[in-house]
């Protein structure tokens, strides 16, 4: 018995040894995968700091606390897109990591610093002193660096909002660091600008406009106008552009007061459509009353292009009112054709296919090259109103000049706009511009004064 009882002791202890060993060992398992899934959700792979998510949720942790001085930074670098095509992608990988150590080095301890997106990054931090001597300072720190042995100079956007004692909402906090940003987004002479009262108000107006944008639409208050277009040689009408006005509360919005906030909420894509479709019934009409009807330029917003799906809604409106597609001029901004998540090649090609005109609008103010022009199917150049009222109308060295005679070797036409004076057009008229856009002319108008006007002219 006392031999058999040492034995079952033995076994016993072997297999309990043995059930221990794995039981550490799935504990080891799970710790390691728990660290792996951890790294998954709140790590950024590139800089090794916070995600957005573990940003946010420390983000709502900190508002939980008791709230003095404390601040939001958000900052990303201008330009970034252009750097990754000249330097590569592994070299920006590299400046994006060093980016992160000395934002977190430059600020004050327990700061909470994370890469949010892109080139974004953001910060939660404790600061008793002037935060425009620590803003300074973080410029200063990040606008020189060394990469790969590569000095290279960044500028940088900074926006930065303090919390205070009533915020409950984090992302709302957040917004406001954004929104800061964005105010000076691009501007060489301001690195950082403070959330105050001026931007407050304009996050008001933009929430009672978001308020109301779908029911607006719904209720026809945005109405479609139109400019006219005239041929240089003859004067005679070439065409027109479609624009669009808000007739809130019996007072008109300018465009310049939403449009802007609709290419951020992506509620321009619903607009667009709108007035595309619009100008289609209006064209659709005079057909039937005159039997005549003008070439309509229409503004594409550069989001329509992120999926080249919207061509085949614009399709389905022209079959419904059976409009020649080359009487419809789509319009797309420079900024459109090197936006790096946007085959322009590909989707200005089935435009192309299908039977529209194509417009560069505000061409020479944006990034596009001469390359570029060879490369997408453009039929028409438009020369913004900053080239017309800086030339020097008296003499041939004017930029103008020059596209135009890009236009001409490329066979394609141009449009200048913003003209307002009869030197103006002489000037254009001398230098064998296309077409004439411009207050000179006529402002634009509501679709019945728009139908007097081109039938006086035709």
């Amino acid at each position: 018995m006392n031999e058999i009882s040492q034995e079952s002791f033995v076994v016993f202890l072997f297999i309990s040894t043995i059930v221990i060993a794995i039981c550490i060992y799935i504990n080891i398992l799970k710790q390691k995968q728990n660290k792996k899934l951890y790294k998954v959700a709140y790590i950024d792979d590139i800089t090794q700091l916070g995600n957005a998510s573990y940003f946010k949720e420390k983000g709502i942790e900190y508002l939980q606390k008791p709230i003095q001085n404390e601040y939001i930074i958000a900052l990303d670098v201008n330009k970034f897109n252009a750097i990754n095509k000249i330097y590569g992608y592994d070299f920006c990988n590299s400046l994006l990591k060093e980016l992160g150590n000395r934002l977190v080095k430059s600020l004050p301890e327990n700061n909470i610093t994370c890469r949010m997106s892109n080139d974004i990054f953001a910060s939660i931090f404790n600061y008793e002193d002037d935060i425009k001597v620590l803003l300074d300072k973080i410029v200063k720190s990040l606008s020189n660096l060394q990469i790969n042995n590569i000095n290279i100079r960044i500028n940088l956007s900074i926006g930065v909002y303090k919390i205070n004692s009533e915020d409950r909402d984090f992302n709302e906090c957040l917004n406001k660091a954004y929104m800061s940003r964005s105010k000076i987004k691009g501007l060489y002479n301001k690195n950082y600008y403070i959330f105050d009262k001026e931007l407050e108000n304009e996050l008001i107006e933009e929430e009672q406009i978001e308020s109301c944008m779908e029911s607006a639409l719904k209720n026809g208050e945005f109405k479609v106008i139109y400019q006219p277009k005239i041929f240089a040689e003859n004067e005679g009408i070439a065409g027109a552009e479609a624009l669009v006005r808000w007739y809130k509360n019996g007072e008109i919005l300018s465009p310049g007061k939403f449009i802007p906030l609709f290419e951020k909420n992506k509620f321009i894509i619903k607009l667009d459509l709108y007035v595309f479709e619009q100008v289609c019934k209006d064209i659709s009409e005079w057909k039937e009353k005159y039997n005549y009807y003008p070439i309509v330029s229409i503004n594409v917003s550069q989001d329509h292009f992120v999926n080249e799906s919207f061509i085949d809604e614009y399709l389905q409106i022209t079959n419904k009112y059976n409009i020649d597609r080359k009487t419809l001029d789509l319009e797309i901004t420079e900024s459109a054709t090197v936006a790096p998540n946007i085959d322009i090649v590909k989707i200005t090609n089935k435009i192309k296919k299908e039977g529209f005109i194509i417009s560069l609008d505000d061409f020479g103010t944006g990034y596009s090259s001469l390359g570029m022009l060879q490369n997408i199917p453009i039929d028409v150049i438009k020369v913004d109103k900053i080239f017309v009222d800086k030339a020097d109308l008296s003499s041939n060295r004017n930029i103008i000049n020059h596209i135009i005679l890009i236009a001409k070797s490329l066979n394609v036409q141009t449009v200048i706009e913003g003209v307002e004076t009869k030197q103006q057009v002489e000037f254009i008229k001398k230098i064998k511009g296309d077409i004439i856009q411009g207050y000179y002319y006529s402002k634009p108008m509501l679709k019945e004064e728009f139908e007097k006007y081109f039938n006086e002219h035709r």
